[in-house]
């Protein structure tokens, strides 16, 4: 008997759904960078679905937390 190779298939899940991301199905990849002193900060990577509307709604939620922070120009 002949041994068949195995393919093992490691599935990300949608950091706003939760469901995972099949292979095939388009996603976004997001981290934030930045230099602190001196040195490289960076925040996980986070992945999205794009054809569900995941990573629009996480945008819009990011872009409201950011304007809340603002200060309002008088």
């Amino acid at each position: 008997m002949q041994a068949r190779p195995q393919l093992t298939l490691f599935t990300q899940s949608c950091t706003r759904c939760g469901e995972p991301i099949l292979p095939g199905q388009p996603y976004a990849q997001t981290a934030s960078v930045d230099v602190v002193d001196g040195r490289v900060a960076t925040t996980p990577v986070r992945s999205y679905h794009t054809e569900k509307g995941c990573y629009r709604a996480a945008k819009l939620e990011q872009w409201a937390a950011e304007s809340a922070r603002a200060p309002i120009a008088a």
